[in-house]
């Protein structure tokens, strides 16, 4: 076993690697890394034994700290990807190559962000105890909301009657990228005035990334006298709806709108296969603060918890 650095021309089949792997998402592609390639400095590699690729590892420097270096600063998630060859001691000897790998780079540190367990086809949790032999401390842990499709919790009474309020002004629930432009207008207002804070995304990133993977993304709005009110940009995985941005301006809230577009939202996710529709985390200050008021709304829905775990490993 040893370690590659990532070449561009390895692209492909970086790519074809993910696409047959159990716990990847279209996140861990090259074709969606490389959309913003060029804030980063990579450093992502590949595990190989005897010309068989065994595991894929996006990284790069932090952006704030060149000494440290993230699987993945650009992702949600990152962590080690395989197709069923890094399972047990050979995921422990694969992380300890991983951290002898970093220290000969000369970096201090590594952050390894955890896929959570949602997404995983089949139960891939030895990076976890790979972690864990090695000493790994847990630096931060967010709390994302999330239903599971198959044992719905219950739904508030308070939700039913916002989406019966919804129903009742005759708001129209649309899912088209066409209404994206809007759709960032509404998002980027809500940020605004709420947290004097812009979203993490340009719109000409997310028009790329929606041009890149327009099967994985779903911009889904309640429209009400021909203006978008409120919606959700959903980031589609094999078995999971993700909410990657919500917005509703004063209107939407009035109409209770956003009640309309999840419930949309996670029928959608049903009637697509999806085991999980998930709204993402409550949390701020790097996973410390828990926006209650913010969280139990999430729950109302019928929503339980899934943690996102980030895991340091010192390298000095």
């Amino acid at each position: 076993m040893r370690i590659l650095k990532f070449n561009p021309s390895d692209e492909l089949n970086w790519d074809n690697f993910c696409n047959a792997s159990y716990h990847s998402t279209f996140l861990h592609s090259q074709k969606f890394i490389s959309y913003h390639k060029n804030k980063f400095k990579d450093h992502s590699v590949i595990i190989e034994s005897n010309g068989k690729w065994l595991g894929l590892f996006p990284a790069a420097e932090d952006l704030t700290d060149a000494a440290s270096i993230i699987s993945h600063p650009g992702l949600t998630y990152g962590g080690i990807i395989h197709q069923g060859d890094l399972r047990g001691q050979a995921m422990i000897d694969a992380l300890s190559m991983l951290k002898d790998y970093y220290i000969n780079n000369n970096y201090n540190k590594l952050i390894y962000k955890k896929i959570p367990y949602i997404y995983h086809q089949s139960p891939s949790c030895d990076d976890t105890y790979a972690l864990f032999i090695l000493k790994a401390k847990l630096i931060r842990c967010d709390l994302s909301s999330t239903i599971d499709n198959n044992y719905r919790l219950k739904i508030s009474d308070r939700r039913k009657r916002s989406f019966k309020k919804a129903a009742s002004n005759k708001i129209t629930i649309k899912d088209s990228l066409e209404l994206l432009s809007e759709f960032w207008g509404v998002l980027e207002e809500n940020l605004k005035n709420k947290y004097d804070k812009s979203p993490v995304h340009t719109i000409d990133e997310i028009f790329l990334i929606a041009s890149l993977f327009p099967e994985n993304i779903k911009c889904i709005c309640a429209i009400y006298e021909d203006k978008v009110i409120a919606g959700v940009l959903l980031f589609i995985s094999t078995s999971v709806f993700h909410s990657q941005y919500i917005a509703s301006n004063n209107i939407g809230h009035d109409l209770s709108a956003l009640d309309a577009v999840f419930e949309y939202s996670i029928e959608a996710s049903k009637n697509d296969n999806k085991r999980w529709f998930d709204f993402g985390i409550s949390n701020e200050n790097n996973g410390l603060f828990l926006n209650s008021g913010l969280f139990t709304y999430k729950s109302e829905y019928g929503a339980g918890s899934v943690p996102h775990e980030f895991y340091q490993i010192d390298l000095k």
